[in-house]
């Protein structure tokens, strides 16, 4: 476990970004959780509504904001990272040959982890204050339909403590490397497992929707889209979107 973070559990709560910034409200300091049993009212992006199954991981993480706002989206990549690998770490305990493990995690831009296909994590970025604050919720024991959940891809028993702690230590070792190598050694490393480079995508913002091939990402963590409209290439570089792949 990580001694770097406090964590404060509660049975049920409206959402734990509501609980988290009511905490730093009353003085709350350094790296600390919001981790709950379930949520009456949690949202994902753009104030969607999310859901609040038993079994599962359902968190805030509240990092001190020691680093300029524009850095802030970086966690995005650096969560993700951290939980894609408290995922394998997971998965790969116990086994003994690695070439029968079949699962395949992916990352999802902007803020999601998928495993076999499917949605596994969703992240949610939020600065309050002096706070940035980490939603992060991720299937272990239940899923919907669509989705996926950690316990369709193993026997083993799943603790949700003590998946939280593996990825709290995952977050200090990237955090590390942050800090010790910066960004682009995070965003090379999320790149590694991207999902969709090279093909084809639909790309939703708040005031448009295009087709285009998945390019890759520029330097600042921006998706890059190679789009050809009628015969006239560009690429289009998207800061803010929801992206769609092909059904497959």
């Amino acid at each position: 476990m990580s001694n770097h973070w406090t964590i404060h559990f509660y049975p049920e709560v409206t959402s734990t970004q509501d609980v988290a910034k009511q905490l730093i409200g009353d003085g709350a300091s350094g790296l600390f959780v919001v981790q709950t049993g379930h949520q009456t009212k949690g949202r994902g992006r753009s104030g969607r509504q999310w859901s609040s199954l038993e079994g599962n991981l359902q968190a805030t993480l509240c990092v001190p904001m020691d680093f300029d706002v524009a850095k802030a989206a970086n966690y995005s990549f650096l969560i993700s990272l951290s939980v894609s690998a408290a995922l394998d770490a997971f998965l790969q305990l116990g086994q003994e040959d690695e070439a029968q493990l079949s699962y395949k995690i992916e990352h999802k831009w902007p803020n999601d982890v998928w495993v076999n296909g499917r949605k596994i994590c969703g992240i949610l970025l939020e600065i309050h204050d002096r706070y940035l604050l980490v939603g992060c919720g991720v299937n272990l024991q239940n899923s919907l339909e669509e989705n996926i959940c950690l316990s369709q891809l193993t026997d083993r028993e799943i603790d949700i403590r003590g998946f939280l702690n593996i990825v709290l230590s995952k977050i200090d070792f990237y955090r590390e490397v942050l800090e010790s190598d910066g960004f682009g050694v995070i965003l090379d490393l999320w790149t590694k497992q991207a999902r969709g480079v090279g093909e084809e995508i639909m790309v939703r913002t708040v005031t448009e929707q295009f087709t285009g091939i998945f390019d890759g990402l520029e330097p600042n963590g921006a998706l890059r889209v190679f789009v050809d409209c009628e015969g006239k290439q560009h690429f289009r570089i998207i800061h803010s979107a929801d992206v769609f792949f092909a059904k497959t």
